[in-house]
């Protein structure tokens, strides 16, 4: 444990790094058309997000032709013949969708997609931002139906999940505390128990889009969050035996631990890092049409 959590506090830097040198993609730029399908803002959000080295076998058939996965051997996390899944826990304060007045409530949005090598598509919408993650989108959950619906119009693949729970006992302050996570998403149930070891602030902003391939072409769903802190986390993942995303984990995490006796879902110890947003975020979902 002591490994991954070392290795934890260094990823997120890692990344910058690696997608700086990645991400500068020698292929012509597509003729397409960039539409504004939605724009988003929030104004605090917290986060919690779980890296899962997984093998490029399993990950190929999942990625469209024109993604890349990022090889988790660069960033100290798994194999040169793997790639990562990162689960995004996230909880947002005051969120708005294309301005209209926040509801009272706050959002939950668990976001499960795979670190990928900037896309040529990004340029079109300038979407080519040094230092910024790029993801295809493999899964959305989220107890905001409006933001659910959203999401649909850009074939975004997201289950309005209402009784997701995200029980948070930390210090805000310091970052240090506790994040339960329960997603009871019908077809792939899964859950996970995190700790936080603290959070600094970070001298840039942090920029992440998620790309999916859907019916009338891309979509990228981009957040900035300025400014940021980030931190050192543990995490436990849970998934059901048999299971979408236990599948797709299992056969490359060696590092088990004990079943969970009330649900028997089993067990893996991934590498997390633990975040905080101040001033919360704005974000667009933009459809790229072919011309």
């Amino acid at each position: 444990m002591k490994l991954v959590s070392r290795l934890a506090g260094k990823t997120l830097t890692m990344l910058v790094t690696l997608l700086a040198l990645l991400g500068q993609s020698t292929l012509t730029r597509a003729e397409v058309t960039v539409e504004t399908l939605h724009r988003y803002s929030n104004t605090r959000g917290v986060e919690v997000a779980n890296l899962i080295p997984v093998n490029f076998s399993d990950l190929s058939p999942l990625l469209p032709a024109g993604y890349t996965p990022v090889p988790a051997s660069e960033l100290g996390i798994g194999s040169a013949t793997q790639g990562i899944v990162v689960i995004v826990n996230f909880r947002g304060t005051n969120v708005s969708i294309d301005g209209k007045k926040p509801r009272k409530q706050e959002q939950v949005a668990i976001d499960i997609g795979v670190l990928v090598v900037e896309p040529e598509l990004a340029e079109a919408a300038d979407l080519n931002i040094p230092g910024a993650f790029h993801f295809y989108a493999l899964a959305i959950y989220t107890d905001d139906a409006r933001y659910a619906a959203s999401l649909r119009s850009g074939d975004m693949p997201v289950e309005f999940v209402s009784q997701i729970t995200y029980q948070r006992d930390y210090d805000d302050e310091s970052g240090v505390g506790e994040l339960s996570v329960k997603i009871p998403a019908q077809s792939s149930p899964f859950m996970s128990f995190n700790e936080g070891f603290g959070y600094a602030l970070q001298p840039d902003p942090i920029n992440a889009v998620f790309w999916h391939d859907g019916r009338e072409g891309t979509t990228a769903l981009h957040f900035l969050d300025d400014p940021f802190r980030r931190g050192e986390a543990r995490s436990k993942l849970y998934t059901e035996p048999q299971s979408r995303w236990h599948t797709l984990f299992s056969d490359s995490n060696p590092s088990t631990c004990a079943t969970d006796p009330e649900t028997g879902f089993a067990c893996m110890e991934v590498a997390s890092v633990n975040l905080r947003y101040d001033n919360g975020a704005v974000g667009e979902l933009l459809l790229f049409v072919p011309e």
